[in-house]
């Protein structure tokens, strides 16, 4: 069984408060593509929740890189590719959905392993719904975020 340190809040939710929480996660698999560690990109101006999102993400034996915009986040995708983006939606400078659109354009086999994160879901552009992994919600439980993670590196190859 696996433990994560969560923010408080009410337990369930992993973004919210202040205080510390033990929520057990058990029998999660470990992440791997073709026999290898799944490598993911957290992208989210919030340092707080981008390291919540490492840490529970590198407990499922990712590995991870962070970006906290999405203007690094282009450039770290313009140098690596990877089985898994977490990216948050509303950020300063360059959004989520403008990193969206440089997938598009650029590396258009990628958008399918986007894990989008927003307190605001009703906002995202209908372009990419279709196209896009996931949808996790602000504040998210933890359990979600891994079953969410798993199932956008089901992909048989890195874009």
């Amino acid at each position: 069984m696996r433990e994560y340190i969560q923010p408080a809040g009410r337990p369930e939710q992993g973004v919210a408060g202040t205080g510390k929480f033990i929520a057990k996660i058990a029998n999660m698999e470990e992440t791997t593509v073709k026999g290898q560690p799944a490598s993911a990109l957290v992208v989210d101006d919030d340092e707080a929740t981008a390291k919540l999102i490492s840490t529970v993400l590198e407990r499922e034996a990712f590995e991870i890189d962070v970006a906290p915009n999405g203007a690094e986040a282009i450039s770290r995708m313009g140098e690596k590719n990877y089985n898994l983006i977490v990216l948050d939606l509303m950020m300063p400078k360059v959004n989520g959905i403008a990193v969206l659109r440089y997938l598009d354009e650029h590396k258009p086999s990628t958008l399918c392993r986007v894990l989008l994160t927003t307190a605001s879901p009703h906002n995202i552009s209908s372009e990419f719904l279709d196209r896009i992994c996931k949808i996790l919600p602000k504040p998210f439980e933890l359990a979600l975020l891994i079953e969410f993670a798993h199932e956008c590196t089901k992909t048989e190859q890195v874009a």
